[in-house]
């Protein structure tokens, strides 16, 4: 086998149970926070009270509900993703399996060289031996060339999978925790004193 068939080969030991597995699990984390919005946004509807307080909780509640969608889109689009690479993956090894044969067997070999002279188009009458070679050597050629073309689509679809990957969304900069509150005086008063 050639270097590109020996390459395609290497499809065969591809885990692709694990793809598939992960897969399931990113659509699984996805489904997830898409329920977890719905709570959210489901709690933000009655907070069972009113006033600024509720409209600034509301507005709070519904902007962690968005961007609890936007993490459910995030690993959905990984789980196609990872989808992607998997039927990449399986063209290649179909495709391995389609290969035509490379070099002559060694009974093929036996039978061309077994002919005595045998005439090539384009090249003329030759003796058996230079035949088989010659004809080997095609088979082989073709077989790299399938091979290859295999290769290149396997790594095309591949780097589709890769860039369609999702960009963990940002929800900007979290602000540092407020600072403790001062002590009041009413507090102070309140702890008993100790003399």
């Amino acid at each position: 086998m050639g270097r590109y068939s020996d390459e395609l080969k290497t499809t065969l030991d591809a885990d692709l149970g694990s793809l598939d597995d992960d897969a399931r699990q990113l659509d699984l984390i996805g489904l997830a926070f898409d329920t977890f919005s719905q709570s959210v946004r489901s709690i933000s509807d009655d907070l069972g009270m009113t006033g600024t307080a509720a409209d600034n909780a509301t507005a709070k509640l519904q902007e962690l509900a968005s961007n609890l969608v936007r993490l459910a889109d995030t690993f959905s689009k990984a789980s196609a993703s990872a989808a992607d690479a998997r039927t990449a993956i399986t063209t290649a090894r179909d495709a391995y399996r389609d290969l035509p044969d490379g070099a002559l067997s060694g009974w093929e070999k036996a039978g061309i060289i077994g002919l005595g002279t045998v005439t090539l188009p384009g090249i003329g009458t030759v003796a058996g031996a230079v035949a088989a070679e010659h004809i080997s050597d095609e088979r082989e050629a073709e077989r790299e060339a399938k091979a290859r073309q295999a290769l290149t689509a396997m790594s095309t679809a591949m780097s589709s999978a890769v860039s369609t990957l999702p960009t963990p969304p940002s929800f900007g900069s979290v602000p540092p925790p407020p600072p403790p509150p001062e002590p009041s005086l009413t507090v102070m008063l309140d702890e008993p004193l100790l003399w």
